[in-house]
Protein backbone atom coordinates (compact mmCIF):
# COMPACT_ATOMS: atom_id res chain seq x y z
CA UNK A 1 0.00 0.00 0.00
CA UNK A 2 0.99 3.27 -0.95
CA UNK A 3 1.95 6.41 2.04
CA UNK A 4 -0.91 7.94 3.16
CA UNK A 5 -0.16 11.70 4.23
CA UNK A 6 -3.03 13.42 5.88
CA UNK A 7 -2.35 16.65 6.57
CA UNK A 8 -4.83 18.29 9.17
CA UNK A 9 -5.71 21.92 9.22
CA UNK A 10 -8.31 23.33 12.36
CA UNK A 11 -10.17 26.36 11.53
CA UNK A 12 -13.53 27.21 10.18
CA UNK A 13 -15.73 25.79 7.61
CA UNK A 14 -18.13 27.85 6.45
CA UNK A 15 -18.94 29.58 9.33
CA UNK A 16 -20.34 26.26 11.02
CA UNK A 17 -18.98 24.67 13.69
CA UNK A 18 -18.28 20.87 12.91
CA UNK A 19 -18.32 17.60 14.80
CA UNK A 20 -14.64 15.55 14.40
CA UNK A 21 -17.08 12.01 14.45
CA UNK A 22 -18.93 13.38 11.43
CA UNK A 23 -15.80 14.63 9.56
CA UNK A 24 -14.33 11.16 10.14
CA UNK A 25 -17.08 9.42 8.99
CA UNK A 26 -17.31 11.43 5.53
CA UNK A 27 -13.73 10.62 5.38
CA UNK A 28 -14.11 6.66 5.74
CA UNK A 29 -16.75 6.68 3.48
CA UNK A 30 -15.00 8.94 0.68
CA UNK A 31 -11.98 6.16 0.35
CA UNK A 32 -10.64 2.89 -0.28
CA UNK A 33 -8.38 3.60 2.60
CA UNK A 34 -9.58 2.98 6.03
CA UNK A 35 -7.73 5.86 7.78
CA UNK A 36 -6.78 5.65 11.27
CA UNK A 37 -7.49 9.23 11.75
CA UNK A 38 -8.47 8.94 15.60
CA UNK A 39 -5.27 7.61 16.17
CA UNK A 40 -3.24 10.47 14.17
CA UNK A 41 -5.08 13.06 16.38
CA UNK A 42 -4.97 11.52 19.31
CA UNK A 43 -0.84 11.48 19.11
CA UNK A 44 -1.23 15.10 18.01
CA UNK A 45 -3.21 15.90 20.91
CA UNK A 46 -6.53 16.60 19.63
CA UNK A 47 -7.91 13.90 21.23
CA UNK A 48 -7.87 11.47 24.01
CA UNK A 49 -9.36 7.71 24.10
CA UNK A 50 -13.00 8.49 24.79
CA UNK A 51 -13.71 11.76 23.16
CA UNK A 52 -12.79 15.13 21.88
CA UNK A 53 -10.43 16.79 24.51
CA UNK A 54 -11.00 19.73 23.06
CA UNK A 55 -14.87 19.14 22.73
CA UNK A 56 -14.72 20.65 19.07
CA UNK A 57 -12.80 21.08 15.64
CA UNK A 58 -14.53 23.37 14.56
CA UNK A 59 -12.90 22.56 10.90
CA UNK A 60 -10.30 19.52 9.57
CA UNK A 61 -9.31 19.31 6.45
CA UNK A 62 -8.07 16.36 5.24
CA UNK A 63 -5.89 15.54 2.20
CA UNK A 64 -4.82 12.45 1.41
CA UNK A 65 -2.94 11.53 -1.33
CA UNK A 66 -3.37 14.95 -2.91
CA UNK A 67 -7.38 14.68 -2.31
CA UNK A 68 -9.31 16.77 -0.35
CA UNK A 69 -12.09 14.51 1.56
CA UNK A 70 -14.39 17.47 3.61
CA UNK A 71 -16.06 19.97 0.94
CA UNK A 72 -17.84 22.42 2.36
CA UNK A 73 -21.85 22.19 1.64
Amino acid sequence: MDRIQVLIQIGKLGGKDIHYSEVADKIIKSDEYVLKVYEILEKDGYIHRGGLSTGLITEATLTVSGKNFLRNK
